[in-house]
């Protein structure tokens, strides 16, 4: 059956995005890695605080894109069966729109493992390294720090340095490290907007 082409099709693919994410989390370790060696050397330190997503929250999200591609297979393999045997003169547009359709689809979720794998932060007594997917690599001593803000819409810390910008999730392992060492390192009245907020998270990370 000619419809088989699109589940097929689609699981070919997400067999290709499986390879490309396992090398992405690859480069990821290696970065962060590289950050703490690096961070090591420069201020004489045997440790810094890596602020990420927990290993059990990852597993979750892993877990949702898990249910979202099988979805999304079984859909296709419900439209391809749906596909006619029988030759017609629209037949093959019709599968080569339905393979395109359920690509894109299955390309969604794995957009939704981006945040918890590739946002990190590693605070150091020197300052702060950021990494995201969305906007690269940049580090920020503690006395670039120009301000903190405590976003409700997004419930995340706002932190905006002379020439960055990024977030602190509250979910963040060592969030209280974070805290901590901001507190102790930046003048009070660049976080004192944030101030309720911030000592709540030296107990810790927390759900909002």
């Amino acid at each position: 059956m000619i419809g088989l082409a699109i589940p097929l099709t689609y699981l070919a693919v997400e067999v290709a995005m499986y390879w490309v994410y396992r090398k992405w989390v690859a480069r990821v370790k290696s970065d962060i890695d590289n950050l703490l060696r690096v961070t090591r050397l420069q201020s004489d330190q045997s440790e810094a605080a890596v602020l990420r997503f927990s290993d059990r929250r990852r597993k979750a999200i892993w877990g949702i894109v898990i249910i979202l591609l099988v979805f999304f297979f079984l859909l296709a393999s419900y439209v391809g069966i749906g596909i006619p045997a029988e030759p017609q003169e629209d037949l093959s547009q019709r599968v080569l729109a339905m393979t395109l359709v359920m690509i894109i689809c299955g390309l969604g979720p794995w957009f939704i493992l981006l945040e918890p794998v590739g946002n990190v932060r590693i605070v150091t007594k020197n300052g702060i390294y950021k990494r995201s997917p969305w906007t690269g690599k940049s580090f920020a001593e503690w006395k670039e720090i120009e301000s903190v803000r405590w976003i409700p819409i997004i419930d995340n810390f706002l932190v905006k340095t002379r020439s960055d910008m990024f977030a602190v999730n509250p979910v963040y392992e060592n969030l209280n490290v974070f805290a901590d060492s901001l507190m102790s390192n930046v003048s009070r009245s660049k976080w004192l907007a944030a101030e309720r907020m911030l000592r709540r998270a030296l107990r810790g990370p927390f759900q909002p």
